[in-house]
Order: C-alpha cells, then structure tokens, then sequence
C-alpha cells in the first residue's frame, strides 16, 4: 500500500542468504541495514547481541557505533517472525547494542576489561531531516574516556546538530546499562543544538568520571516516564546534570544514585526547564548532604 514503510530485518541466526527483504533472509547484522536504509524506512531486529563496527572512516576501533540516520525508525524486541510493530517485545526477546568489542567485560559487565570499548555505543551526529527513533534496545558498555567528543555519551551521544535543526533522538524503551564516561554516562547532548528525547526508558549502574552518572545535558533534554536507578559519578548529579537550555522532566523516578556531591539532580542553568509528577528519593551523596535537587540557575 502506498505509505507503507521499507523494513529492513536483522537477525543474527538467520542462516539463509541475506539480503534484509524478510525475516527467512534477515540481515545478520545491524550495520548492514543501516548502510541500506533511509529516512521513512524501519529496522526490525531479533534477540541477540550486537557489536558496532561503523568506525566513520578512521582507524581507531573504539569510534566503532551505532549511527542513526534522520527519519529512520529502529526496532529491538522481536523472536524473528513477527508482521507488526504491535507484536514488539522488547523485555522478552532483548536485543543488546554493546560496546564491549573484545567481549571481554565479564559476565555481568564489571570487573573486566573496557579499556577497548566503543567511546559510544549509538551516535546521533549532524543529522537533518526527519527524527529518528530508537525503540526497544538495551544499550551498555560504552566507554567514553578519551578526549573532545569522546568523553561525552557512553551510551548514546547527540551532537553537533545544525542550527535550526529539529531532527534529534526519540528514544522509547531503550535501557542504559554499564555505560562509562567524563559526562553522561549513558547519554550526552553535546552544545546547546543538541536534543533529545528519552520515553519509557531505564537508566542503571552508568558512570560518570565528573558530571552527570545517567545523563548530562547541554542542549535541551526531555524524559518522560522513565526509571534512572543506580548510577554514579564522582562530582555533582549521580543521576542527571543539566547545563543546557532546558530540561523536561516528567513521571520519572529518580532513586538510589550516588555522587561526590548532589546525588539526584544538578541543574547549572536553563531558561525552559520543566518538572511534573517525578519522584526523586534515596540519593545519596557522599559528604552526607543528600541533596536530592539542586537548582543553581535555570
């Protein structure tokens, strides 16, 4: 039917000659159907473990992410036969974008070693266009703890957006897990361009060397009905520091983060910030304060 949208299959079983055009001849890996798709078009992927190999032509493996591109839709949370997007179960049937490229982070991400892992597991640079979304995927191991760009966003970095560009991140059902960085954890907007939207989704056990253990934000952030458990970092917001222009918070729970100092939330600045319906409880920080808001300006 005319408006139907291309979809693109991944599935890493699949043992059939792939071309992506259906589930028997599925794509075996993620980056196949990205170097295939375009804005209007959705990739559908079945259970499995995904490692990142686009290293946007440079020679350091650890560059290696996930790219979205404008107007593309991503998929997690399918067995592998599925005709719809209302049959997506993204807690029964996981898919995992991992930056661990080595594989050798241990069996519970911890203890081992992530010196070589992706500075960023998903990237979102200079897009124009239409938003692409990220639904359904479960998101670690990225190590963001290098220099410029790469010691923002272990999980999910948002940057360098044109002016005048509405084309940021929707990302529904995704979980941050065990990602590392300088700022943001799990995910960072980069300069004040720089958007993202996070609904539905779950933050646990992310790093922070200095700012921002789940999130740090320097351009405009919206999360909506989200959980942000567990994370940490050594200076202020164990759970979400805010630079940026705004900040929308919305049915969230905000609970059991740590950090040097102001374990829940720090907000530096912003002019649009907004909050409604949140529960921010059991941070704590370790000079004892624990601090679970702190409003310097915005």
């Amino acid at each position: 039917p005319i408006g139907t949208p291309v979809v693109w299959y991944v599935d890493q079983s699949s043992a059939n000659t792939p071309d992506g055009t259906s589930w028997a001849t599925a794509f075996l890996d993620v980056q196949d159907a990205l170097d295939v798709a375009s804005s209007g078009d959705q990739i559908w992927i079945a259970q499995g473990w995904y490692i990142p190999t686009d290293t946007n032509g440079t020679n350091d493996s650890r560059e290696a992410s996930f790219r979205l591109i404008a107007g593309v839709e991503i998929n997690g949370g399918f067995s592998g036969n599925e005709t719809g997007l209302d049959q997506q179960q993204p807690n029964i049937y996981q898919v995992v974008f991992s930056g661990d490229l080595n594989g050798d982070d241990g069996d519970d991400g911890e203890g081992g070693n992530t010196s070589e892992n992706a500075y960023h597991v998903v990237t979102a640079d200079a897009l124009v266009g239409s938003n692409p979304i990220l639904d359904g995927v479960y998101i670690r191991s990225g190590n963001a703890n290098s220099a410029a760009n790469n010691k923002f966003g272990g999980g999910l970095i948002v940057s360098n957006t044109p002016t005048g560009s509405a084309a940021y991140p929707l990302v529904r059902q995704c979980r941050f897990v065990l990602n590392q960085a300088f700022y943001g954890g799990g995910v960072a907007t980069r300069t004040a361009n720089d958007s993202v939207a996070l609904i539905h989704c779950t933050f646990a056990n992310n790093y922070a060397l200095q700012l921002g253990g789940a999130i740090w934000n320097n351009g405009s952030c919206g999360v909506d009905n989200t959980l942000i458990v567990g994370n940490s970092c050594e200076e202020a917001g164990g759970a979400l520091f805010s630079a940026g222009d705004q900040l929308k918070l919305i049915n969230t729970t905000i609970t059991q983060n740590g950090a040097g100092y102001v374990a829940g939330i720090y907000i530096q600045s912003g002019n649009n910030n907004v909050g409604s319906n949140n529960i921010i409880w059991g941070n704590r920080d370790v000079n004892g304060d624990h601090i679970q808001l702190h409003i310097e300006g915005g």
